[in-house]
Protein backbone atom coordinates (compact mmCIF):
# COMPACT_ATOMS: atom_id res chain seq x y z
CA UNK A 1 0.00 0.00 0.00
CA UNK A 2 1.05 3.59 -0.59
CA UNK A 3 0.81 6.63 1.63
CA UNK A 4 -2.74 7.96 1.81
CA UNK A 5 -1.51 11.53 1.16
CA UNK A 6 0.62 10.61 -1.84
CA UNK A 7 -2.17 8.75 -3.59
CA UNK A 8 -5.14 10.94 -2.67
CA UNK A 9 -7.20 12.36 -5.52
CA UNK A 10 -9.74 15.11 -6.04
CA UNK A 11 -7.68 17.82 -4.36
CA UNK A 12 -7.39 21.29 -5.70
CA UNK A 13 -9.13 22.97 -8.59
CA UNK A 14 -7.70 20.54 -11.12
CA UNK A 15 -8.80 17.34 -9.44
CA UNK A 16 -5.59 15.32 -9.03
CA UNK A 17 -3.48 18.44 -8.91
CA UNK A 18 -1.71 17.41 -5.71
CA UNK A 19 -1.53 13.67 -6.25
CA UNK A 20 2.05 12.45 -6.18
CA UNK A 21 3.19 10.67 -9.33
CA UNK A 22 5.44 8.45 -7.22
CA UNK A 23 3.51 7.49 -4.07
CA UNK A 24 5.85 6.66 -1.21
CA UNK A 25 6.00 3.65 1.05
CA UNK A 26 4.27 4.14 4.42
CA UNK A 27 6.28 4.32 7.64
CA UNK A 28 3.48 5.11 10.08
CA UNK A 29 -0.06 3.86 10.59
CA UNK A 30 -2.57 5.95 12.52
CA UNK A 31 -4.12 3.69 15.18
CA UNK A 32 -7.40 5.64 15.11
CA UNK A 33 -8.28 5.66 11.42
CA UNK A 34 -5.76 3.03 10.21
CA UNK A 35 -4.47 5.41 7.53
CA UNK A 36 -0.85 4.97 6.52
CA UNK A 37 1.64 7.81 5.97
CA UNK A 38 5.05 7.97 4.30
CA UNK A 39 8.15 9.61 5.70
CA UNK A 40 7.13 12.96 4.16
CA UNK A 41 3.54 13.00 5.39
CA UNK A 42 3.79 11.28 8.75
CA UNK A 43 3.30 13.52 11.81
CA UNK A 44 6.51 15.17 12.99
CA UNK A 45 6.96 12.72 15.92
CA UNK A 46 6.08 9.64 13.89
CA UNK A 47 8.59 9.73 11.08
CA UNK A 48 9.83 6.18 11.57
CA UNK A 49 12.43 4.62 9.35
CA UNK A 50 10.12 1.70 8.54
CA UNK A 51 6.51 0.80 9.10
CA UNK A 52 6.06 -0.92 12.48
CA UNK A 53 9.34 0.39 13.92
CA UNK A 54 9.81 3.03 16.63
CA UNK A 55 13.11 4.36 15.29
CA UNK A 56 12.55 7.97 14.21
CA UNK A 57 14.58 9.40 11.37
CA UNK A 58 16.76 12.38 12.26
CA UNK A 59 15.92 15.90 11.09
CA UNK A 60 19.11 15.98 9.01
CA UNK A 61 18.23 12.75 7.23
CA UNK A 62 14.68 13.90 6.64
CA UNK A 63 15.92 17.15 5.10
CA UNK A 64 18.30 15.16 2.87
CA UNK A 65 15.33 13.20 1.54
CA UNK A 66 13.61 16.50 0.71
CA UNK A 67 16.68 17.76 -1.14
CA UNK A 68 17.06 14.42 -2.96
CA UNK A 69 13.49 14.71 -4.18
CA UNK A 70 14.18 18.20 -5.52
CA UNK A 71 17.47 17.15 -7.09
CA UNK A 72 15.90 14.15 -8.81
CA UNK A 73 13.51 16.46 -10.61
CA UNK A 74 16.31 18.87 -11.51
CA UNK A 75 18.48 16.07 -12.90
CA UNK A 76 15.71 14.24 -14.72
CA UNK A 77 15.42 15.75 -18.18
CA UNK A 78 12.24 13.71 -18.74
CA UNK A 79 10.60 15.22 -15.69
CA UNK A 80 7.49 17.39 -16.10
CA UNK A 81 9.68 19.99 -14.44
CA UNK A 82 7.79 20.17 -11.16
CA UNK A 83 8.52 18.88 -7.70
CA UNK A 84 5.57 17.77 -5.60
CA UNK A 85 6.05 18.25 -1.85
CA UNK A 86 2.40 18.87 -1.06
CA UNK A 87 1.17 17.93 2.45
CA UNK A 88 4.76 17.43 3.64
CA UNK A 89 5.33 17.73 7.37
CA UNK A 90 8.71 19.31 8.12
CA UNK A 91 9.52 18.29 11.71
CA UNK A 92 12.12 20.97 12.42
CA UNK A 93 14.15 23.72 10.80
CA UNK A 94 15.20 23.36 7.20
CA UNK A 95 17.30 25.59 4.96
CA UNK A 96 17.03 25.63 1.19
CA UNK A 97 19.74 28.28 0.86
CA UNK A 98 22.24 25.69 -0.39
CA UNK A 99 20.70 26.04 -3.84
CA UNK A 100 21.64 29.69 -4.04
CA UNK A 101 20.56 32.21 -6.60
CA UNK A 102 22.20 30.51 -9.60
CA UNK A 103 20.62 27.09 -9.13
CA UNK A 104 17.94 26.25 -11.69
CA UNK A 105 15.04 24.90 -9.67
CA UNK A 106 11.83 23.34 -10.93
CA UNK A 107 8.33 24.40 -10.08
CA UNK A 108 7.67 23.25 -6.52
CA UNK A 109 4.44 22.65 -4.66
CA UNK A 110 4.39 22.89 -0.86
CA UNK A 111 0.59 22.84 -0.84
CA UNK A 112 -0.79 22.29 2.68
CA UNK A 113 2.65 21.54 4.06
CA UNK A 114 3.56 22.25 7.67
CA UNK A 115 6.90 23.66 8.84
CA UNK A 116 7.48 23.08 12.57
CA UNK A 117 10.88 24.72 12.51
CA UNK A 118 12.44 27.74 10.84
CA UNK A 119 12.03 27.61 7.07
CA UNK A 120 14.97 29.33 5.43
CA UNK A 121 14.83 30.20 1.72
CA UNK A 122 17.28 33.11 1.95
CA UNK A 123 18.93 34.00 -1.37
CA UNK A 124 17.10 31.28 -3.29
CA UNK A 125 15.88 31.65 -6.85
CA UNK A 126 12.66 29.88 -7.84
CA UNK A 127 12.84 29.53 -11.61
CA UNK A 128 9.41 27.96 -11.89
CA UNK A 129 6.07 28.39 -10.22
CA UNK A 130 6.03 27.86 -6.46
CA UNK A 131 2.99 26.90 -4.44
CA UNK A 132 2.73 27.65 -0.71
CA UNK A 133 -1.05 27.60 -0.62
CA UNK A 134 -2.48 26.57 2.77
CA UNK A 135 1.01 26.13 4.18
CA UNK A 136 1.44 26.54 7.93
CA UNK A 137 4.75 28.04 9.09
CA UNK A 138 4.90 27.34 12.82
CA UNK A 139 8.21 29.17 13.17
CA UNK A 140 9.85 32.00 11.28
CA UNK A 141 9.84 31.86 7.49
CA UNK A 142 12.79 33.57 5.82
CA UNK A 143 12.47 34.61 2.16
CA UNK A 144 15.08 37.39 2.25
CA UNK A 145 16.48 38.23 -1.21
CA UNK A 146 14.53 35.39 -2.80
CA UNK A 147 13.73 35.69 -6.50
CA UNK A 148 10.43 34.27 -7.78
CA UNK A 149 10.70 34.06 -11.56
CA UNK A 150 7.18 32.73 -12.05
CA UNK A 151 3.91 32.73 -10.15
CA UNK A 152 4.18 32.48 -6.36
CA UNK A 153 1.11 31.38 -4.42
CA UNK A 154 0.79 31.91 -0.65
CA UNK A 155 -3.00 31.94 -0.48
CA UNK A 156 -4.52 30.82 2.83
CA UNK A 157 -1.05 30.32 4.28
CA UNK A 158 -0.48 30.84 8.01
CA UNK A 159 2.68 32.40 9.41
CA UNK A 160 2.59 31.79 13.15
CA UNK A 161 5.79 33.72 13.73
CA UNK A 162 7.83 36.20 11.71
CA UNK A 163 7.66 36.28 7.95
CA UNK A 164 10.65 37.90 6.28
CA UNK A 165 10.50 38.80 2.59
CA UNK A 166 13.11 41.56 2.81
CA UNK A 167 14.21 42.67 -0.69
CA UNK A 168 12.59 39.69 -2.37
CA UNK A 169 11.72 39.98 -6.07
CA UNK A 170 8.48 38.63 -7.55
CA UNK A 171 8.80 38.56 -11.34
CA UNK A 172 5.56 36.62 -11.66
CA UNK A 173 2.15 37.10 -10.08
CA UNK A 174 2.16 37.01 -6.27
CA UNK A 175 -0.87 35.67 -4.42
CA UNK A 176 -1.25 36.22 -0.67
CA UNK A 177 -5.05 36.21 -0.56
CA UNK A 178 -6.53 35.25 2.84
CA UNK A 179 -3.04 34.67 4.24
CA UNK A 180 -2.67 35.09 8.01
CA UNK A 181 0.40 36.59 9.61
CA UNK A 182 -0.36 35.59 13.17
CA UNK A 183 2.29 37.35 15.24
CA UNK A 184 5.58 39.20 15.39
CA UNK A 185 5.92 40.87 11.98
CA UNK A 186 5.52 40.61 8.24
CA UNK A 187 8.58 42.14 6.64
CA UNK A 188 8.21 43.11 2.96
CA UNK A 189 10.63 46.04 3.08
CA UNK A 190 12.22 46.73 -0.28
CA UNK A 191 10.30 43.96 -2.07
CA UNK A 192 9.71 44.31 -5.81
CA UNK A 193 6.46 43.00 -7.30
CA UNK A 194 6.92 43.20 -11.06
CA UNK A 195 3.44 41.88 -11.74
CA UNK A 196 0.26 41.79 -9.73
CA UNK A 197 0.39 41.46 -5.94
CA UNK A 198 -2.82 40.10 -4.46
CA UNK A 199 -3.24 40.50 -0.68
CA UNK A 200 -7.04 40.33 -0.71
CA UNK A 201 -8.47 39.58 2.75
CA UNK A 202 -5.00 39.08 4.20
CA UNK A 203 -4.76 39.33 8.00
CA UNK A 204 -1.83 40.88 9.84
CA UNK A 205 -2.06 40.25 13.57
CA UNK A 206 1.04 42.37 14.07
CA UNK A 207 2.99 44.99 12.13
CA UNK A 208 2.99 44.92 8.33
CA UNK A 209 6.13 46.48 6.89
CA UNK A 210 5.99 47.48 3.21
CA UNK A 211 8.44 50.39 3.25
CA UNK A 212 9.92 51.21 -0.18
CA UNK A 213 8.08 48.35 -1.86
CA UNK A 214 7.64 48.61 -5.62
CA UNK A 215 4.28 47.42 -6.93
CA UNK A 216 4.83 47.43 -10.69
CA UNK A 217 1.53 45.66 -11.26
CA UNK A 218 -1.81 45.96 -9.52
CA UNK A 219 -1.67 45.98 -5.72
CA UNK A 220 -4.78 44.46 -4.16
CA UNK A 221 -5.29 44.86 -0.41
CA UNK A 222 -9.09 44.90 -0.43
CA UNK A 223 -10.59 43.64 2.86
CA UNK A 224 -7.11 43.34 4.34
CA UNK A 225 -6.85 43.54 8.15
CA UNK A 226 -4.13 44.77 10.42
CA UNK A 227 -5.29 43.91 13.92
CA UNK A 228 -2.31 45.04 15.98
CA UNK A 229 0.85 47.02 15.36
CA UNK A 230 1.43 49.48 12.56
CA UNK A 231 1.25 49.31 8.81
CA UNK A 232 4.13 50.99 7.04
CA UNK A 233 3.96 51.69 3.31
CA UNK A 234 6.33 54.67 3.46
CA UNK A 235 7.83 55.57 0.07
CA UNK A 236 6.10 52.64 -1.59
CA UNK A 237 5.62 52.86 -5.35
CA UNK A 238 2.28 51.84 -6.89
CA UNK A 239 2.56 51.91 -10.68
CA UNK A 240 -0.95 50.58 -11.39
CA UNK A 241 -4.20 50.24 -9.48
CA UNK A 242 -3.87 50.11 -5.71
CA UNK A 243 -6.97 48.78 -4.00
CA UNK A 244 -7.37 49.12 -0.23
CA UNK A 245 -11.17 49.19 -0.33
CA UNK A 246 -12.91 47.82 2.79
CA UNK A 247 -9.55 47.25 4.46
CA UNK A 248 -9.54 47.43 8.28
CA UNK A 249 -6.61 48.85 10.17
CA UNK A 250 -7.68 48.26 13.74
CA UNK A 251 -4.98 49.00 16.30
CA UNK A 252 -2.06 50.95 14.91
CA UNK A 253 -1.21 53.85 12.67
CA UNK A 254 -1.12 53.38 8.91
CA UNK A 255 1.74 55.21 7.24
CA UNK A 256 1.73 56.01 3.53
CA UNK A 257 4.26 58.84 3.82
CA UNK A 258 5.92 59.69 0.54
CA UNK A 259 4.03 57.02 -1.41
CA UNK A 260 3.73 57.41 -5.16
CA UNK A 261 0.35 56.26 -6.48
CA UNK A 262 0.66 56.26 -10.27
CA UNK A 263 -2.57 54.40 -11.03
CA UNK A 264 -6.04 54.71 -9.54
CA UNK A 265 -6.16 54.42 -5.76
CA UNK A 266 -9.12 52.98 -3.91
CA UNK A 267 -9.61 53.38 -0.17
CA UNK A 268 -13.41 53.23 -0.32
CA UNK A 269 -14.89 51.84 2.86
CA UNK A 270 -11.50 51.42 4.53
CA UNK A 271 -11.42 51.81 8.31
CA UNK A 272 -8.47 53.56 9.96
CA UNK A 273 -9.14 52.94 13.64
CA UNK A 274 -6.00 54.54 15.04
CA UNK A 275 -4.42 56.99 12.61
CA UNK A 276 -3.44 57.48 8.98
CA UNK A 277 -0.49 59.37 7.55
CA UNK A 278 -0.41 60.27 3.84
CA UNK A 279 2.06 63.15 4.20
CA UNK A 280 3.94 64.06 0.98
CA UNK A 281 2.20 61.22 -0.90
CA UNK A 282 1.40 61.74 -4.57
CA UNK A 283 -1.76 60.54 -6.34
CA UNK A 284 -1.38 60.75 -10.13
CA UNK A 285 -4.86 59.50 -11.00
CA UNK A 286 -8.16 59.06 -9.18
CA UNK A 287 -8.05 58.69 -5.41
CA UNK A 288 -11.21 57.40 -3.73
CA UNK A 289 -11.80 57.72 0.00
CA UNK A 290 -15.61 57.63 -0.11
CA UNK A 291 -17.29 56.00 2.90
CA UNK A 292 -13.94 55.37 4.53
CA UNK A 293 -13.59 55.97 8.27
CA UNK A 294 -10.80 57.80 10.09
CA UNK A 295 -11.30 57.15 13.80
CA UNK A 296 -7.88 58.54 14.69
CA UNK A 297 -5.89 61.47 13.38
CA UNK A 298 -5.49 61.69 9.61
CA UNK A 299 -2.74 63.68 7.94
CA UNK A 300 -2.45 64.66 4.27
CA UNK A 301 0.19 67.37 4.75
CA UNK A 302 1.81 68.38 1.44
CA UNK A 303 -0.01 65.57 -0.33
CA UNK A 304 -0.45 66.06 -4.08
CA UNK A 305 -3.65 64.99 -5.84
CA UNK A 306 -3.06 65.21 -9.60
CA UNK A 307 -6.24 63.30 -10.38
CA UNK A 308 -9.76 63.34 -9.02
CA UNK A 309 -9.96 63.19 -5.21
CA UNK A 310 -13.20 61.88 -3.74
CA UNK A 311 -14.14 62.14 -0.07
CA UNK A 312 -17.87 61.39 -0.13
CA UNK A 313 -19.66 60.27 3.02
CA UNK A 314 -16.24 59.88 4.62
CA UNK A 315 -16.21 59.67 8.42
CA UNK A 316 -13.71 61.82 10.35
CA UNK A 317 -13.75 61.34 14.11
CA UNK A 318 -10.54 63.18 14.94
CA UNK A 319 -8.46 66.03 13.55
CA UNK A 320 -7.58 65.94 9.85
CA UNK A 321 -4.82 67.95 8.21
CA UNK A 322 -4.70 68.88 4.54
CA UNK A 323 -2.23 71.73 5.14
CA UNK A 324 -0.14 72.67 2.10
CA UNK A 325 -1.84 69.92 0.10
CA UNK A 326 -2.28 70.39 -3.66
CA UNK A 327 -5.41 69.54 -5.66
CA UNK A 328 -4.68 69.78 -9.40
CA UNK A 329 -7.95 68.17 -10.43
CA UNK A 330 -11.50 68.11 -9.16
CA UNK A 331 -11.76 67.38 -5.45
CA UNK A 332 -15.07 66.66 -3.75
CA UNK A 333 -15.81 66.67 -0.03
CA UNK A 334 -19.45 65.75 0.16
CA UNK A 335 -21.75 64.74 3.02
CA UNK A 336 -18.87 64.12 5.39
CA UNK A 337 -19.67 62.73 8.82
CA UNK A 338 -17.66 64.68 11.37
CA UNK A 339 -17.16 63.58 14.95
CA UNK A 340 -17.86 65.34 18.22
CA UNK A 341 -16.80 68.83 19.22
CA UNK A 342 -13.08 69.30 18.89
CA UNK A 343 -12.82 67.43 15.59
CA UNK A 344 -11.60 69.74 12.86
CA UNK A 345 -10.42 69.63 9.26
CA UNK A 346 -7.48 71.87 8.48
CA UNK A 347 -7.04 73.09 4.88
CA UNK A 348 -4.48 75.75 5.71
CA UNK A 349 -2.39 76.94 2.76
CA UNK A 350 -3.76 74.28 0.41
CA UNK A 351 -3.97 74.85 -3.34
CA UNK A 352 -6.88 74.10 -5.67
CA UNK A 353 -6.74 74.28 -9.45
CA UNK A 354 -8.57 77.44 -10.66
CA UNK A 355 -10.39 75.51 -13.40
CA UNK A 356 -11.04 72.14 -11.75
CA UNK A 357 -11.69 73.56 -8.26
CA UNK A 358 -12.50 71.96 -4.90
CA UNK A 359 -16.12 71.30 -4.02
CA UNK A 360 -17.60 71.18 -0.52
CA UNK A 361 -21.16 69.91 -0.70
CA UNK A 362 -23.91 69.40 1.89
CA UNK A 363 -21.65 70.11 4.85
CA UNK A 364 -21.74 71.82 8.21
CA UNK A 365 -18.61 73.96 7.99
CA UNK A 366 -18.18 74.59 11.70
CA UNK A 367 -15.12 72.32 11.96
CA UNK A 368 -13.26 73.54 8.86
CA UNK A 369 -10.17 75.76 8.77
CA UNK A 370 -8.92 77.53 5.61
CA UNK A 371 -6.17 79.85 6.87
CA UNK A 372 -3.93 81.29 4.12
CA UNK A 373 -5.88 79.46 1.44
CA UNK A 374 -7.04 81.11 -1.78
CA UNK A 375 -10.80 80.81 -1.44
CA UNK A 376 -11.42 81.78 -5.07
CA UNK A 377 -11.01 78.21 -6.30
CA UNK A 378 -13.20 76.64 -3.63
CA UNK A 379 -16.89 76.05 -4.22
CA UNK A 380 -19.39 75.67 -1.37
CA UNK A 381 -22.67 74.02 -2.35
CA UNK A 382 -25.49 73.83 0.19
CA UNK A 383 -23.04 74.32 3.05
CA UNK A 384 -23.91 75.92 6.39
CA UNK A 385 -21.53 78.05 8.44
CA UNK A 386 -21.91 78.64 12.18
CA UNK A 387 -23.90 81.79 12.89
CA UNK A 388 -23.62 84.20 15.79
CA UNK A 389 -25.88 87.27 15.92
CA UNK A 390 -26.60 87.17 12.18
CA UNK A 391 -22.97 86.86 11.16
CA UNK A 392 -20.58 83.96 10.60
CA UNK A 393 -18.29 82.85 13.40
CA UNK A 394 -16.01 79.87 12.81
CA UNK A 395 -14.73 77.72 15.64
CA UNK A 396 -11.17 79.10 15.55
CA UNK A 397 -12.35 82.61 16.40
CA UNK A 398 -12.76 81.47 19.99
CA UNK A 399 -9.00 81.02 20.25
CA UNK A 400 -7.19 84.34 20.64
CA UNK A 401 -4.06 82.89 19.02
CA UNK A 402 -5.82 82.59 15.67
CA UNK A 403 -7.70 85.89 15.54
CA UNK A 404 -5.62 87.49 12.80
CA UNK A 405 -5.80 84.37 10.63
CA UNK A 406 -9.54 84.21 11.24
CA UNK A 407 -9.98 87.86 10.23
CA UNK A 408 -7.99 87.28 7.03
CA UNK A 409 -10.14 84.25 6.25
CA UNK A 410 -13.31 86.28 6.73
CA UNK A 411 -11.90 88.93 4.41
CA UNK A 412 -11.11 86.38 1.68
CA UNK A 413 -14.56 84.88 1.95
CA UNK A 414 -16.13 88.34 1.64
CA UNK A 415 -14.07 89.09 -1.45
CA UNK A 416 -14.91 85.71 -2.97
CA UNK A 417 -18.65 86.20 -2.55
CA UNK A 418 -18.53 89.75 -3.83
CA UNK A 419 -16.80 88.48 -6.94
CA UNK A 420 -19.61 85.96 -7.27
CA UNK A 421 -22.15 88.80 -6.77
CA UNK A 422 -23.55 87.11 -3.70
CA UNK A 423 -24.03 90.28 -1.65
CA UNK A 424 -26.25 88.62 0.94
CA UNK A 425 -23.54 86.19 2.03
CA UNK A 426 -20.79 88.78 1.58
CA UNK A 427 -22.58 90.97 4.13
CA UNK A 428 -22.33 88.30 6.83
CA UNK A 429 -18.64 87.78 6.14
CA UNK A 430 -18.09 91.54 6.21
CA UNK A 431 -19.63 91.77 9.67
CA UNK A 432 -17.57 88.75 10.79
CA UNK A 433 -14.38 90.39 9.50
CA UNK A 434 -15.07 93.63 11.41
CA UNK A 435 -15.97 91.76 14.60
CA UNK A 436 -12.72 89.81 14.43
CA UNK A 437 -10.76 93.01 13.77
CA UNK A 438 -12.43 94.65 16.77
CA UNK A 439 -11.34 91.71 18.94
CA UNK A 440 -7.78 92.02 17.63
CA UNK A 441 -7.65 95.74 18.51
CA UNK A 442 -8.99 94.99 21.96
CA UNK A 443 -6.51 92.13 22.41
CA UNK A 444 -3.53 94.31 21.48
CA UNK A 445 -4.79 97.16 23.67
CA UNK A 446 -3.57 99.74 21.16
CA UNK A 447 -5.02 102.01 18.50
CA UNK A 448 -7.73 103.09 20.90
CA UNK A 449 -9.02 105.74 18.51
CA UNK A 450 -9.46 103.22 15.68
CA UNK A 451 -11.00 100.73 18.07
CA UNK A 452 -13.43 103.34 19.40
CA UNK A 453 -14.32 104.48 15.89
CA UNK A 454 -14.93 100.87 14.79
CA UNK A 455 -17.06 100.22 17.88
CA UNK A 456 -19.13 103.36 17.17
CA UNK A 457 -19.45 102.28 13.53
CA UNK A 458 -20.90 98.98 14.75
CA UNK A 459 -23.34 100.65 17.15
CA UNK A 460 -24.56 103.24 14.63
CA UNK A 461 -25.08 100.99 11.60
CA UNK A 462 -23.98 97.39 12.24
CA UNK A 463 -20.79 98.04 10.24
CA UNK A 464 -22.84 99.59 7.43
CA UNK A 465 -24.97 96.47 7.01
CA UNK A 466 -28.01 97.19 9.24
CA UNK A 467 -30.27 99.95 7.85
CA UNK A 468 -32.82 99.42 10.62
CA UNK A 469 -30.29 100.21 13.31
CA UNK A 470 -28.93 103.18 11.35
CA UNK A 471 -32.49 104.48 10.75
CA UNK A 472 -33.48 104.25 14.39
CA UNK A 473 -30.29 106.00 15.51
CA UNK A 474 -30.91 108.76 12.95
CA UNK A 475 -34.49 109.19 14.07
CA UNK A 476 -33.43 109.29 17.71
CA UNK A 477 -30.79 111.98 17.12
CA UNK A 478 -33.20 114.08 15.05
CA UNK A 479 -35.83 113.80 17.75
CA UNK A 480 -33.36 114.90 20.40
CA UNK A 481 -32.35 117.95 18.38
CA UNK A 482 -35.95 118.75 17.60
CA UNK A 483 -36.88 118.60 21.25
CA UNK A 484 -33.92 120.80 22.18
CA UNK A 485 -34.90 123.37 19.62
CA UNK A 486 -38.56 123.13 20.38
CA UNK A 487 -38.13 123.75 24.09
CA UNK A 488 -37.14 127.33 23.37
CA UNK A 489 -39.71 127.87 20.75
CA UNK A 490 -39.87 130.78 18.29
CA UNK A 491 -40.13 134.31 19.59
CA UNK A 492 -40.36 137.76 18.03
CA UNK A 493 -36.97 139.36 17.52
CA UNK A 494 -35.94 142.86 16.49
CA UNK A 495 -36.42 142.16 12.81
CA UNK A 496 -37.87 138.69 12.48
CA UNK A 497 -38.63 135.49 14.29
CA UNK A 498 -35.76 133.74 16.09
CA UNK A 499 -35.25 130.33 17.65
CA UNK A 500 -33.97 130.87 21.11
CA UNK A 501 -33.01 127.22 21.83
CA UNK A 502 -33.36 125.82 25.29
CA UNK A 503 -35.55 128.04 27.42
CA UNK A 504 -38.36 127.75 29.85
CA UNK A 505 -41.22 126.18 27.86
CA UNK A 506 -44.39 128.14 27.45
CA UNK A 507 -47.63 127.82 25.53
CA UNK A 508 -46.26 130.16 22.91
CA UNK A 509 -43.26 127.88 22.40
CA UNK A 510 -45.50 124.90 21.82
CA UNK A 511 -47.64 126.83 19.34
CA UNK A 512 -44.55 127.58 17.28
CA UNK A 513 -43.27 123.98 17.35
CA UNK A 514 -44.33 123.31 13.77
CA UNK A 515 -42.32 126.23 12.54
CA UNK A 516 -39.36 124.94 14.54
CA UNK A 517 -39.70 121.53 12.90
CA UNK A 518 -39.78 122.99 9.38
CA UNK A 519 -36.79 125.17 10.11
CA UNK A 520 -34.92 122.23 11.61
CA UNK A 521 -35.69 120.06 8.58
CA UNK A 522 -34.44 122.71 6.18
CA UNK A 523 -31.22 123.08 8.16
CA UNK A 524 -30.63 119.36 8.29
CA UNK A 525 -31.31 118.87 4.60
CA UNK A 526 -29.11 121.86 3.82
CA UNK A 527 -31.88 123.59 1.85
CA UNK A 528 -30.93 126.92 0.29
CA UNK A 529 -33.83 128.80 1.79
CA UNK A 530 -34.31 131.58 4.27
CA UNK A 531 -34.59 130.01 7.66
CA UNK A 532 -35.42 131.35 11.04
CA UNK A 533 -32.37 132.60 12.87
CA UNK A 534 -31.11 130.48 15.72
CA UNK A 535 -30.18 132.63 18.67
CA UNK A 536 -29.80 130.58 21.83
CA UNK A 537 -30.06 132.04 25.26
CA UNK A 538 -27.03 129.98 26.40
CA UNK A 539 -23.83 130.02 24.36
CA UNK A 540 -22.79 126.35 24.74
CA UNK A 541 -26.12 125.17 23.36
CA UNK A 542 -25.30 126.79 20.06
CA UNK A 543 -22.24 124.57 19.65
CA UNK A 544 -24.15 121.42 20.59
CA UNK A 545 -26.94 122.14 18.17
CA UNK A 546 -24.51 122.95 15.37
CA UNK A 547 -22.54 119.71 15.90
CA UNK A 548 -25.72 117.68 15.92
CA UNK A 549 -27.36 119.34 12.93
CA UNK A 550 -24.34 120.01 10.73
CA UNK A 551 -22.16 116.94 11.56
CA UNK A 552 -23.79 114.09 13.45
CA UNK A 553 -27.11 114.00 11.65
CA UNK A 554 -25.64 114.26 8.10
CA UNK A 555 -23.13 111.50 8.91
CA UNK A 556 -25.79 109.25 10.38
CA UNK A 557 -28.03 109.99 7.40
CA UNK A 558 -25.17 108.91 5.14
CA UNK A 559 -24.68 105.70 7.16
CA UNK A 560 -28.39 105.03 6.90
CA UNK A 561 -28.33 105.54 3.14
CA UNK A 562 -25.22 103.35 2.82
CA UNK A 563 -26.73 100.54 4.89
CA UNK A 564 -30.01 100.84 3.00
CA UNK A 565 -28.16 100.62 -0.30
CA UNK A 566 -26.33 97.47 0.90
CA UNK A 567 -29.60 95.90 1.94
CA UNK A 568 -31.31 96.54 -1.38
CA UNK A 569 -28.21 95.49 -3.32
CA UNK A 570 -28.69 91.98 -1.99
Amino acid sequence: MACCKCSCEGLGVDGEMYKWEDPQEPVYKDPEDNKEYCIFHAPKDCKFKKLGEENIISVEDFNKKVFERINNVVDDTKSPWSCNLSFTVFPDKISFSQYGIKEILPSISFYKSTFYGIANYRGLSFNGEVDFENVNFKKEAVFTNVIFDEKAVFMDAIFDEGAGFLKAVFDGEAYFGRTTFSSMFANFIGVVFNKGANFHAVTFNSSALFTKVKFNGNAIFSRAKIKEGIGKFDEAFFSNTSDFSLAQFEDGAMNFTGCNFIGDSKFSGAVFSYGANFNTASFSKEAWFDQSKFAGKASFVRTVFNGYAGFMATIFESEVRFTHSVFNDVAKFSELIIGSEGTWLDFESCYADPIKKMYFENLDMESFVFFNTDMTNLQFVNCTWPLEENRYCIQSEKDENYLESVRDFYQRMKRKLKDEHNEYEASKWHIAEKEAHLKILKQKNESRFIRSALWIYKQLSGFGENPFRAGWVLAAVMLIVLVLLGLGGIVKGDKDLIIQGIAYPSWGNIENFGTVFITFFKNVMLFKATTIEFKPQYGFVNGVILILTRLIIPLQAALFAFALRNRFRR
